[in-house]
């Protein structure tokens, strides 16, 4: 029978797992993993509720000769009354379908259900998605040539309203940045 051991999460895991396991309920309430999924791997041994958003094939960022493995430990998950596996389109619940045998319930992305239309076409604005602090927004800044066509600022400078968003000429998300990651699927 495979467990979470079975799944190396990228080599770290052993320190996720190590703070996986001084967690308990007075310190959280339950997990979520989406991207990629197999973090979600080290979060089969906790004993607390996980949410599991399939935003892409299950396999996604993962090393072939363990895809087999995790989607077989997807399934066990599964079948834990207190683990939820979704997803947000027909198209990744067909994927999931047919590569493990799990019919997903869908939630939609929150885009589906926004009514805001984009009117930044001739802005010249262009905000950098970035969570965590502008020091991303001042590097870009410094390294731009001289007679670049737009302005770029961050999401301090913004009331994070999607009538806001719709205004800028673009956004642009940090690669491999998981808060960027899930805003841009929403």
């Amino acid at each position: 029978s495979l467990g979470y051991e079975d799944i190396d999460v990228y080599g770290s895991d052993n320190s996720v797992r190590a703070l996986l396991r001084q967690l308990g309920p007075k310190d959280v309430g339950m997990l979520s993993c989406s991207m990629p999924a197999l973090m979600c791997a080290a979060f089969a041994a906790v004993p607390l509720p996980v949410v599991v958003y399939v935003v892409a094939g299950l396999t996604v960022q993962m090393p072939v000769h363990r895809a087999n493995s995790f989607q077989q430990l997807l399934v066990r998950m599964s079948q834990d009354p207190k683990n939820h596996i979704v997803t947000n389109t027909v198209y990744n619940r067909a994927i999931v379908e047919y590569t493990a045998g799990l019919r997903l319930p869908i939630i939609p992305a929150l885009s589906l259900h926004v009514t805001v239309r984009h009117s930044g076409a001739s802005s010249k604005q262009v905000l950098l998605h970035d969570r965590y602090s502008n020091l991303r927004l001042f590097a870009w800044c410094a390294a731009m040539v001289d007679g670049y066509p737009f302005q770029l600022t961050d999401l301090q400078h913004t009331d994070r309203a999607f009538h806001t968003f719709a205004t800028y000429r673009a956004i642009a998300f940090m690669p491999y940045d998981s808060s960027g990651q899930y805003a841009f699927f929403e």
